[in-house]
């Protein structure tokens, strides 16, 4: 019954393998000779995988049972057809011409032949024997004869045909040398050595361009398969001294049996979970499967995506980032990399160097100088054996240790942006110009990365001052407007000292001033957005404070109000709003001053679901090209004291309220300035009136 499970698991792992395999041919072209039997070989393989794995479950399945011996010679006639296929090229070779084809199809009928007829077993078995050494013999002279540049190409194909087929002749050979049946164990061992040579098939076929399969091979998938060959072969050869034990037949040898077992299984996760070991497994599947050493599209996104890794999804810093990143490269456990910044290399992060402060490096450095020159990677190991290899070279400390490897400049715009000391790998690298070459991309792509970073955090510090700066324009603006205040009341003052009423007005105004002065004061204390605190304010008693606040001056504003309008009620800063209604009204008062009988006029009214706030004046307007091209620029003014901010901020801030702020004027006729807020709801009715 294991047998049989095992058996049915097998075959329906080759068959599906190859069966994925072909559906991945048939997609390509397949113009030549070579290509179609390739792919036919392919299908041979799954139909008879797929007859062997529904033959070897249980029940009554005559079909399957009658066409596994058939597909059987199928497939191994599909193999010498293919293989001399590919050798017919070669006109010295002798394997080609129609008898060898006769043989080559009579030798895997033969066994279809004797088993209808009747004949002995052994008939059978040798016959299978003979087309399988038949195929094998074909390839062993395609690959006798082959160049050394087509051997390269060659070599996997021929190794994992000669696993499978290698594998029928040792099976069969038992048969026949024990006068019997096949025997289950290798039966059902035959599905599993087919599945296990499908990568290498698959390599040759991304080798061969003759083929004209155009299939690529992911490196991923080839590390993978790797791994599990390397874990199937530690199984094997586990399992083999497991039975050696048992045949021993002594008394220790179940226990000696299990204990192996269970280290196997202990030690095996470990080694398959190594670094050092999937690194090593990684360096041999490059060096020896493909052209190159890297597959450069997956390393520029993985590189990239760990670069762009955004704050949240990571606690690493981007140079540390860089670090992993460029040292993944050549399976480095970690290094340190220094940035410039100014005259000196300040270090910006490092990996795996825990408890370790190499610290800055001075702009005088030789070795500084020396890689802006030469550019080129240094290996210290190297280095220190044989310093005649890197002419004119010296290295200090921090940067010569014991635990360095390698010193990646990173060059950009041919300059020296910093460089990157990896330390040892987990497996042997050999630097090759490939490995050089990619390293020097991959340093240049993260120096750009922290580039950016660096110019992102200046320009962030920019717009912090340029808000600071700004901030302190408005500042200075408001104490101008409170200076002006306290001015013209000092200036009244020696006249209306023994007035009672103007000394009420000169104690208010007072208070008013060291309020807001105070306000002033607590904004630069506290950042605009956190002391900004916006809350529910009633329009008509803004207006009639801030007419109130400049009752002294002449024209004196007057508020009119719409017997008709009811409580107008808006959400904003208190204070930013104040500062907006008092320096329109300012500015009408300012603009009035010295016009025979002009009057500054203050009202609002409601719009539906807003409130239309105006300030009209009748003093000497406004062109409107100085309207359209100056009113609201900052830092233009016609006045001599002027800042040329009040405006732009007070059209800012209604903005920011969702309103919006307009202005008409004639010269000598006078200024209408509108503002139209977003009305709210009151919290409760009758709390605040208008």
């Amino acid at each position: 019954m294991p047998d049989t499970i095992l058996g049915q698991l097998g075959f329906g792992i080759a068959a599906a393998s190859f069966a994925a395999f072909a559906a991945l041919a048939l997609t390509r072209r397949a113009d030549r000779l070579a290509a179609r039997l390739f792919i036919g070989v392919l299908a041979a393989q799954a139909l008879w995988a797929l007859a062997l794995a529904i033959a070897a479950g249980t029940g009554d399945r005559p079909l399957a049972t009658l066409a596994a011996p058939l597909l059987e010679s199928l497939r191994v006639l599909a193999w010498i057809v293919f293989l001399l296929a590919l050798g017919r090229r070669d006109a010295r070779s002798p394997w080609h011409g129609g008898l060898l084809l006769a043989i080559a199809i009579g030798l895997p009928a033969l066994p279809i032949v004797a088993d209808w007829n009747g004949w002995p077993l052994w008939t059978v078995h040798a016959s299978r024997i003979a087309s399988v050494a038949l195929a094998l013999l074909v390839l062993e002279h395609l690959y006798r004869s082959a160049e050394p540049a087509q051997r390269w190409a060659f070599k996997y194909l021929a190794i994992a045909v000669t696993c499978v087929l290698g594998f029928d002749l040792l099976m069969y050979a038992d048969a026949l040398l024990g006068e019997q049946g096949i025997d289950p164990v290798w039966r059902a061992s035959q599905g599993f050595a087919n599945a296990l040579a499908v990568p290498l098939i698959a390599v040759a076929a991304s080798r061969n361009p003759a083929w004209q399969l155009d299939i690529a091979i992911s490196r991923r998938m080839v590390f993978h398969s790797a791994t599990l060959l390397v874990s199937a072969t530690c199984t094997l050869v586990v399992a083999i001294g497991a039975y050696y034990l048992r045949s021993l037949g002594h008394d220790w040898s179940a226990v000696a049996q299990t204990v192996l077992l269970f280290a196997t299984a202990l030690l095996l996760p470990v080694a398959v979970m190594s670094e050092s070991v999937r690194a090593s497994i990684r360096v041999f599947v490059s060096k020896h499967f493909f052209d190159y050493r890297y597959d450069y599209r997956e390393e520029w996104l993985r590189l990239t995506r760990l670069l762009s890794e955004a704050g949240h999804a990571s606690s690493r810093s981007l140079a540390e980032r860089g670090i992993e990143g460029i040292g993944s490269l050549v399976e480095s456990r970690g290094g340190a990399l220094w940035i410039r910044d100014g005259k000196r290399y300040e270090l910006a992060g490092q990996v795996g160097r825990a408890g370790m402060e190499p610290g800055s490096l001075p702009a005088g450095m030789p070795l500084l100088d020396w890689l802006v020159t030469r550019r080129w990677i240094v290996d210290l190991n190297e280095w220190r054996a044989a310093p005649g290899r890197y002419p004119g070279l010296s290295i200090e400390a921090p940067l010569d240790d014991s635990r360095g490897w390698l010193i990646v400049p990173m060059i950009i715009h041919d300059e020296l942006a910093g460089l990157v000391v990896l330390d040892r790998p987990r497996a042997r690298i050999e630097l090759d110009w490939e490995v050089r070459d990619v390293l020097k991309v991959a340093a240049a792509q993260v120096a750009s990365f922290l580039g950016v970073q660096r110019a992102t955090e200046r320009l962030a510090q920019s717009e912090q001052f340029a808000s600071f700066n700004r901030m302190s324009t408005f500042i200075v603006h408001d104490l101008k407007n409170l200076v002006a205040q306290l001015s013209l009341m000092s200036a009244n003052a020696q006249r209306h000292r023994h007035d009672p009423a103007f000394v009420d007005d000169m104690l208010g105004t007072v208070d008013t001033v060291a309020g807001r002065m105070q306000a002033i004061l607590a904004g630069l204390r506290t950042p605009l957005r956190e002391a900004s605190s916006p809350e529910i304010i009633s329009i008509g008693e803004l207006l009639r404070a801030s007419v109130r606040e400049r009752s002294a001056y002449r024209p004196a504003p007057e508020l009119a109000t719409d017997p008709g309008t009811g409580p107008a009620l808006v959400h904003a800063d208190r204070a930013r709003l104040e500062r907006v209604i008092g320096h329109l009204v300012q500015n009408a008062i300012e603009a009035s001053t010295g016009v025979d009988g002009a009057r500054v006029t203050v009202s609002w009214r409601h719009e539906d679901a807003s409130v239309r706030i105006t300030v009209i004046d009748t003093g000497r307007g406004m062109s409107a090209e100085f309207i359209r091209e100056r009113l609201f620029r900052p830092f233009v003014s016609t006045k001599s004291q002027g800042m040329g901010i009040g405006l732009f901020e007070c059209r800012e801030y209604v903005r920011e309220l969702g309103g919006s702020l307009a202005v008409e004027s004639s010269p000598n006729r006078g200024t209408r300035f509108t503002v139209v807020l977003p009305l709210v709801e009151a919290p409760s009715p009758g709390v605040i009136n208008g």
